[in-house]
């Protein structure tokens, strides 16, 4: 088992790399399947889209104190509902909340065939925040009440996670072990779908537990601006 854990890690890591040089890759010297998106809410095809917004307070799971962390002021949250159809069925979901300088997911999932057509998650998410703020101010992404399984035994058994954030900055291990994982893989493709490579980057990740006992992961994605657009 020791082995495995090992190598996962690894392999995490390795994963983790690979998409930090995406996101720093001006030049795009090494190969990126995302690029930035130009897909939004507006003019969707509502035979197969459902679209619902409504203000909302933060999700559960994340307290006032992890937003005054980062110097986000108290404010009203817009919780965000998008569904897609085909002739068969559901095939996207997708639910989050926006503020400003911040973007939620609680919610993420996709049906049926991989062949089947729509956007990336990672397209929903940016156009839900998007939706409400102009792209170029946000900050920070949530990820809430993670309980995908690969992500919590890795989190639970490599990081030694506790209720209080532990920080992990660029170009430590654990920082690109995160980054290698599926919540990882969400968060560094959205910036991708939002942003023109080498113009933003991922300063730190802070990650921690909530429940009781603890049983959620909550993770927190900060953005920093490295250069303009042109």
């Amino acid at each position: 088992m020791a082995r495995d854990k090992k190598t996962r890690d690894r392999l995490f890591q390795e994963q983790g790399a690979i998409r930090e040089r995406w996101i720093s890759n001006t030049e795009r010297l090494v190969f990126c399947p995302a690029s930035k998106s130009d897909f939004t809410f507006e003019n969707l095809d509502e035979n197969y889209w459902d679209i619902n917004s409504h203000p909302d307070g933060l999700p559960n799971g994340i307290k006032l104190s992890d937003m005054q962390a980062v110097n986000i002021p108290e404010q009203a949250y817009t919780k965000i509902i998008a569904n897609l159809y085909n002739d068969v069925g559901q095939t996207l979901a997708f639910s989050g909340r926006a503020g400003k300088k911040v973007l939620f997911i609680e919610d993420i999932a996709r049906f049926g065939s991989s062949d089947d057509v729509g956007p990336w998650i990672s397209e929903v998410s940016k156009a839900a925040y998007q939706h409400c703020f102009p792209l170029f101010s946000l900050r920070h992404i949530f990820m809430v009440n993670v309980s995908e399984q690969e992500t919590k035994e890795f989190v639970v058994e490599r990081l030694n996670l506790g209720t209080e954030p532990k920080i992990f900055e660029s170009g430590t291990p654990e920082f690109q072990q995160i980054l290698g994982t599926r919540i990882g893989k969400t968060v560094a493709y959205i910036i991708l779908n939002s942003f023109d490579a080498g113009t933003r980057k991922i300063p730190k990740i802070a990650i921690w537990l909530t429940g009781c006992p603890a049983r959620f992961i909550q993770a927190r994605f900060d953005i920093e601006v490295t250069s303009q657009s042109p």
